[in-house]
């Protein structure tokens, strides 16, 4: 990945903090939420501040990191006294403990004290050393609307990302001028673009899917629209949450993706529609005998067919439409790749499945395939 400025750690003095009492009221299911989102983001990375607090006159913030990912989430506060400073994920112990709607959090010395009711306490370990400054914009960022339901394809293109981190250029989706898309290698996923941008603003990155299940899960399906800004290396977005205002960044790498428009068929020697759930258990059944491989043929008499090889004896088939009556060229393919395809073409009916010979990408989508995911499933030898 693109290498950027390092995080800078924060050089705020500590001298004061045994001598003073700080001390705060919230909501606790709104704190609960934020540190347990944090912990999330943050996964078994270990820092040496991973959850910051920053209370302000109205108000709390949640910071965390995992230096590749931060997170933001400003919550209303009653705050009597500033705090800042950061605590170990043991937090969410002191806070799962807790009881009734608020708490009541004070630092005292070395420790953070979380009080609620009228006897009920718990701490963690408390310092101001080593807190990590989230990144910020150093000019005017390029800007990208985002719906939910643009999100649900782009989380389909994230199905077929690669995930190995010798080639990080394909580890995300790529957010192109002219397409959506993602790949491994060995398949892609991929949607003609269509995007409410300026083309010579947007920097075209690949976000990593974490980015983007981060945002799905935040959002709950229900927030209709999200902006994306590009700034140097990072990616952010900022969206009102029920419980607070929440703010999220990830690295992003701007290094030459593949052109996925040259690998996309142009045209077709065969072409065909099934019904989608058919087509899905058909090939779910095929996969569950254990074969790596499976043969696509038929014609309009028997309809769509699938194989296993020979060594294991599985054939079954559906109907299917054949256009202008052509007969399906037997493809090999294998079927994860094939289920991945079927799973993510959202569509109400039937899907169009299309090829040319044994040895060319095979095409999963809309008969057109331009305001839908298309599925582009590489062919293997049997």
């Amino acid at each position: 990945m693109t290498s950027s400025a390092p995080l800078t750690k924060s050089t705020a003095p500590s001298g004061a903090r045994k001598k003073t009492l700080n001390m705060l009221t919230i909501k606790r299911d709104s704190l609960l939420w934020a540190v347990r989102t944090a912990k999330e983001l943050i996964g078994k990375r270990t820092l040496t501040a991973p959850i910051q607090l920053r209370a302000g006159e109205q108000d709390l913030t949640v910071e965390g990191t995992n230096l590749d990912q931060c997170i933001r989430i400003k919550m209303p506060a009653e705050v009597k006294r500033v705090l800042t400073g950061a605590a170990p994920l043991d937090i969410l112990v002191a806070l799962s403990s807790a009881t009734g709607d608020e708490v009541t959090i004070f630092e005292k010395g070395n420790r953070l004290n979380v009080t609620w009711g009228k006897a009920g306490r718990s701490s963690c370990a408390w310092t101001d050393q080593g807190l990590i400054d989230m990144p910020s914009s150093k000019g005017k960022p390029a800007q990208l609307e985002l719906s939910s339901s643009l999100l649900k394809q782009v989380l389909g293109c994230a199905v077929a990302a690669g995930s190995d981190e010798t080639r990080i250029h394909l580890m995300g989706v790529n957010l192109g001028r002219e397409l959506l898309a993602g790949t491994d290698g060995h398949r892609c996923h991929v949607m003609q673009s269509r995007l409410p941008m300026a083309s010579e603003q947007w920097p075209a990155p690949t976000v990593p899917v974490a980015f983007f299940t981060q945002l799905d899960k935040l959002s709950g399906g229900r927030i209709p629209r999200f902006t994306l800004a590009a700034d140097g290396n990072h990616v952010s977005c900022e969206f009102e949450h029920s419980n607070g205002f929440v703010k999220i960044w990830t690295r992003c790498q701007y290094s030459a993706y593949p052109d996925l428009l040259g690998v996309l068929p142009k045209s077709y020697v065969w072409r065909v529609w099934v019904n989608s759930k058919a087509m899905l258990d058909l090939i779910t059944r095929a996969k569950n005998t254990g074969a790596e491989g499976l043969r696509l043929s038929g014609d309009p008499s028997i309809g769509l067919r699938v194989k296993i090889d020979k060594d294991i004896e599985f054939e079954d088939g559906i109907d299917a439409e054949f256009e202008e009556g052509k007969a399906i060229v037997p493809t090999g393919v294998a079927p994860k790749y094939l289920l991945d395809a079927l799973k993510v073409c959202e569509l109400e009916d039937k899907i169009c499945i299309s090829g040319t010979e044994p040895t060319a990408p095979m095409t999963v989508g809309l008969a057109e395939g331009r305001d839908s995911m298309v599925a582009v499933v590489m062919p293997m030898r049997l």
